[in-house]
């Protein structure tokens, strides 16, 4: 007899990971039946139906033509193999054969099709995943037809969304009696947000079914899950307090396990005209008034990793390298505010707006997690000592989807598994792509459109981590002036590569490395840096020397230089290069010039 343990790291508001928390409880070896406690729980089993649709797949209910193995790589399911066109825009899927649906329909080529087109008539998500043309049969194929390519079809394919459904009974019972579906359980009965109860397919196709009946158990409060697993009430408690590992520790009748998950946790920033975080100014001014990292380290006592960009570290696009422009700086903060003409006109200690009026946001928040409600309230004393007042509205996970979708929100909880489809690709355009119908937040950048255009048709992983991690657009316009050797060495330089600079050549002539000039260039973000000639061996080790401290003093000025020779494909001039200028001792120039590129970015992703 040995319970076991999930222990899931938490993710933080405004945090980019997340871990998995899940406390499972077995009474023998032998067992046939299990009941599960969990979170938030579904008010409905139609697939289709806003975020639930991984409900069902959670219950092993529903299956799709991919998944994932257990090391995250897109595997067949219902799709034995495919393969796609050279332009990305045709995918051929071979459906397998000899599957029956839990109720003994046999699953055809034309069923499945019916089944995805029953997802694009009902789901307003789909084009967040694909852009669908056209489906055909041919013999065991089903064919799509894209209107634009999609690097990444396989991996979509394998969300809950499109899970494969009978579309020869009667959907209108899906909601209360569950779909009817190809996975190992079927739905007995379901209770909405208190329980539900599946049992054994005897139809089912891909071996034997360990379990007879599994009963999933709302419970809402993380300490309750814990109680209830020490008690037997439940045998598995999924996502547990960090705080609540210490009542099972040391006790060998439960084991612990730990994961990276690939959620993040974050907080939509409503910036739809007429809402108050329709300002820019007072969104950089709140996102430098949270202490994120405090928030990760102390209070969820390490199980979160503060958050710098939407992707999260699990996925691999370089988050670790990259720098937060909006890391904790209160009295920046302040200035921010003051400079927009937030001021406390009043007295009460919190700003109004340039125009006079009351600010207060309002932040939702939803109950069955119990450490977004400990970040929420530590954000909510944190932007009180910066002078902006939040209004914390605390309320269940499916009344938070109807705020939402309604857009009546200033702030909003957000917890969601980033890779979803194996990729971040959905991930993003789901919550920052103008036309998303997601983007309740209002977020729109053309700029940002046309880099995940681009994302969606680039096979290369390795050019699609490139656009992913750091994306040519994100570091803000182009030079007035393209290629040309003119206007950008004139353009003003901003105060804080200003700064930078100054720093810089001060700490160069402390060892004695004599540097003179800096502009802007013609890259984006790039300036450049001109020594003094010097003999050579001299000037090589001037040039080791200035590398060394442009990058100490970049990071000291919250930014990252980078020093690679090419690190950003398709922008001129990108990373540090030297142009030497080679003088024969009897005053003969055998180049033109001598320098230093280098550019000195701040990475930040769309705020949300």
């Amino acid at each position: 007899m040995k319970n076991t343990l999930f222990k899931k790291v938490l993710a933080v508001a405004l945090a980019c990971t997340m871990t998995f928390s899940m406390a499972t409880v077995t009474h023998a070896a032998d067992a046939k039946e299990i009941t599960i406690g969990v979170t938030s729980f579904a008010d409905t089993l139609e697939p289709t139906e806003q975020y639930f649709s991984w409900v069902v797949s959670r219950y092993a209910i529903g299956e799709c033509l991919t998944k994932f193995d257990e090391n995250g790589e897109i595997v067949p399911c219902l799709a034995e193999s495919w393969e796609n066109s050279e332009d990305g825009k045709t995918w051929t899927f071979k459906i397998r054969e000899g599957v029956k649906f839990s109720n003994g329909d046999d699953m055809t080529p034309e069923m499945v099709m019916a089944s995805i087109q029953r997802t694009v008539d009902k789901s307003d998500r789909v084009p967040e995943f694909f852009d669908l043309d056209s489906m055909e049969v041919d013999g065991q194929n089903l064919i799509f037809h894209l209107n634009r390519a999609n690097a990444n079809m396989a991996g979509s394919l394998a969300d809950p969304l499109f899970l494969i459904v009978d579309t020869n009974v009667d959907d209108s019972t899906f909601a209360m009696e569950g779909p009817i579906c190809t996975g190992p359980y079927a739905v007995e009965s379901f209770s909405p947000t208190d329980s539900c109860v599946v049992v054994k397919n005897e139809n089912y196709w891909d071996g034997e079914v360990p379990l007879d009946r599994v009963t999933l158990k709302c419970v809402d409060d993380q300490t309750t899950r814990s109680m209830a697993l020490q008690t037997g009430e439940i045998d598995i408690a999924y996502n547990l307090k960090t705080e609540n590992l210490i009542e099972f520790e040391g006790n060998d009748n439960y084991e612990i396990q730990e994961l990276q998950s690939l959620r993040s946790t974050y907080a939509f920033m409503n910036q739809s005209e007429g809402r108050a975080l329709s300002d820019k100014a007072l969104r950089q001014a709140l996102l430098r008034g949270l202490d994120k990292q405090t928030y990760c380290d102390v209070l969820l006592e390490g199980g979160a990793t503060a958050g710098k960009a939407p992707v999260p570290p699990t996925l691999d696009f370089g988050f670790d390298d990259l720098n937060d422009e909006n890391s904790y700086d209160p009295e920046g903060a302040k200035a921010i505010l003051e400079e927009a003409g937030y001021k406390d006109t009043d007295g009460d200690g919190f700003v109004e707006t340039p125009d006079g009026d009351p600010l207060t946001l309002d932040f939702v928040i939803y109950t069955s997690r119990a450490e977004l409600g400990v970040y929420a309230q530590a954000a909510q004393a944190s932007l009180k000592e910066i002078g902006i007042n939040v209004n914390l509205n605390t309320v269940s996970y499916e009344t938070l989807l109807d705020i939402r979708d309604s857009g009546q929100y200033d702030l909003l909880i957000w917890n969601v598994l980033v890779a979803n489809t194996g990729d971040p690709e959905n991930y993003l355009r789901e919550n920052w792509y103008s036309k998303s119908a997601n983007n309740t937040a209002g977020y729109n950048n053309p700029e940002v459109d046309e880099l995940l255009d681009e994302l969606a048709g680039t096979f290369d992983e390795e050019e699609r981590k490139d656009l992913i991690y750091t994306g040519r657009t994100l570091f803000g316009a182009m030079p007035p002036k393209g290629q040309e050797l003119d206007d950008h060495y004139f353009g003003t330089i901003r105060q804080r590569i200003a700064s930078f600079m100054r720093d810089v050549n001060i700490q160069l002539w402390k060892v004695g490395v004599p540097s003179k000039t800096q502009h802007n260039e013609v890259a984006p973000a790039q300036h450049e840096l001109a020594p003094i000639y010097a003999p050579v061996n001299i000037a090589a080790d001037h040039n080791q020397i200035m590398m060394r401290i442009l990058k100490k003093v970049a990071s000291r000025h919250g930014m990252r230089c980078l020093l690679h020779e090419k690190p950003f494909a398709g922008v001129n001039g990108s990373g540090k290069h030297d142009n030497w200028s080679i003088i024969t001792d009897d005053g003969i120039n055998n180049n033109t010039t001598v320098g230093i590129k280098t550019r000195i970015p701040c990475i930040q992703m769309p705020t949300h």
